[in-house]
């Protein structure tokens, strides 16, 4: 956002758009697949009112569709299916808004039917962003945040990001 926009915001809106900035920043960059955000335990509700307040039509919104997921990591295979549980879940609870948005409400997803894997977890993205790829296509970029409350093992948490990516 151009300094002058950010000056009548309040202080939170500037963090907004602070964060929205360097997500832009970040996205711009055609190669790069994960953003790792480190913040303090303060902030991370912070975190949490971006992902909120990208499905707003506000000056400090990207225009990309991010889904906020919050299970703890304990070992990949309870992970992934949390992962795919709420994704199913967080659909069908925003079903009714999104017929309301004159938008399709379909989605034949059973995460039970793909693998509790990193690469079943990016079969379910995927098979989200190609039903709803026209819409998504108007919206920005298909966004997973991840936010686990606790990892009990940091070296597997990243080995799991990095079998998501491949």
């Amino acid at each position: 956002l151009a300094a002058h926009d950010t000056m009548a915001l309040n202080p939170v809106e500037r963090r907004m758009a602070l964060l929205c900035d360097h997500w832009l920043a970040f996205r711009a960059q055609p190669a790069a697949r994960l953003l790792l955000w480190q913040v303090p335990e303060n902030a991370l509700r912070l975190v949490e009112c971006f992902v909120e307040v990208q499905k707003l039509d506000l000056p400090y919104a990207s225009g990309d569709v991010f889904l906020l997921v919050k299970p703890p990591y304990q070992h990949g295979l309870q992970f992934a299916r949390a992962i795919k549980d709420s994704l199913r879940g967080q659909f069908d609870a925003s079903r009714d808004d999104l017929e309301r948005q004159g938008l399709s409400a379909d989605w034949d997803f059973d995460p039970a039917a793909m693998p509790d894997t990193p690469a079943g977890v990016a079969q379910a993205l995927r098979s989200f962003g190609s039903r709803f790829h026209r819409q998504l296509g108007a919206m920005g970029h298909l966004v997973l945040v991840l936010l686990p409350p606790s990892v009990a093992s940091l070296p597997a948490y990243l080995d799991w990001l990095g079998a998501l990516l491949d």
